[in-house]
């Protein structure tokens, strides 16, 4: 599972680069663009993470996986304690990747896709309409 840890820094990235691109809103009163301080707040903080995660993950040549996958591997198991124990691990594994693309895209992706595309930016009054 150690491939969940590229794709969350990564998705991010992605995400910044979505606003930096999309970017409809000139500025608000103070001259201060907001999509464009999310965007680049966006590209840091997943810049940062993708470039030490992809430092780490190339060449991958660990022997098991990260000790905190291990741990949670082995806490299943015992949950579990039944004969399907590591065929059930595979599916949760599954899921916990599927969980993390869904907080990328809906409940990260979403609001920052309406700050980049908002074209009267934030803050501004709607002029009665």
């Amino acid at each position: 599972m150690t491939y969940v840890d590229l794709g969350w820094p990564t998705g991010l990235v992605l995400l910044a680069c979505q606003v930096l691109m999309h970017n409809n809103s000139n500025s608000n009163n103070s001259g201060i663009s907001i999509p464009l301080c999310l965007g680049i707040l966006l590209l840091f903080h997943g810049g940062r993470l993708a470039c030490g995660a992809y430092y780490v993950f190339f060449p991958y040549v660990f022997p098991k996986d990260l000790p905190r996958y291990e741990i949670a591997r082995e806490k299943w198991i015992e949950k579990t304690e039944n004969d399907t124990a590591i065929w059930l691990w595979k599916i949760k594994q599954q899921q916990e990747t599927l969980l993390q693309a869904f907080a990328n895209a809906f409940t990260i992706g979403i609001p920052v896709c309406l700050v980049a595309t908002n074209p009267r930016g934030l803050g501004q009054e709607h002029n009665g309409r």
